[in-house]
């Protein structure tokens, strides 16, 4: 989920988000990619005012490894 300013707008399955599907696959759009091996990575433009907070919840049984970096520009 992310949330802009105390409002969550995006509540989705990371495999949507990056246009995967719940399957491992490669995958390519003009705002996202996913490859073979589990990374996906987007260049969606999310302006804000104040905050931004984004979490990653696993609602499976199995663990899973995941690393998240978010990177912010200045906007006008």
């Amino acid at each position: 989920s992310i949330t802009f300013d105390g409002i969550t707008t995006v509540w989705v399955p990371a495999g949507e988000f990056f246009g995967t599907g719940y399957m491992r696959s490669a995958s390519a759009t003009w705002n996202s990619m996913a490859d073979s091996s589990g990374k996906m990575s987007s260049l969606w433009m999310m302006p804000f005012r104040e905050s931004c907070v984004v979490e990653l919840t696993n609602y499976g049984h199995e663990e899973i490894d995941a690393e998240l970096t978010v990177e912010t520009v200045p906007y006008n």
